[in-house]
């Protein structure tokens, strides 16, 4: 029986995503925004493909930062920013992290 070895890509990444499921290992950024980002998704009531057709962005792309598989250029981050009327500083401030 053959042993299951995760192949590495030529990016150095790993081909599955399951080194990004796990909150230890996640980039506290990503998690600050990702959090974010969903937290005001629910708290203004809309919905992903509401997001999506009034930013232009797909769905998947939002559904990917909302649960920090990815993370957006500084280009979509300003956008997002702009549409929720959040400072794009306060997507990324992580707990535990002191404001001035």
């Amino acid at each position: 029986m053959k042993k299951k070895v995760n192949k590495v890509r030529r990016t150095g990444r790993p081909a599955t995503r399951e080194h990004l499921q796990t909150p230890q290992r996640m980039n506290p950024l990503v998690q600050a925004f990702s959090a974010r980002l969903s937290a005001w998704r629910q708290e203004t009531g809309k919905t992903l493909k509401e997001v999506s057709a009034d930013t232009g962005l797909s769905t998947s792309i939002l559904c990917e930062w909302e649960h920090g598989h990815r993370f957006p250029s500084v280009e979509h981050l300003q956008a997002i920013a702009i549409y929720t009327k959040i400072p794009a500083s306060s997507f990324l401030v992580t707990k535990g992290a002191k404001r001035k």
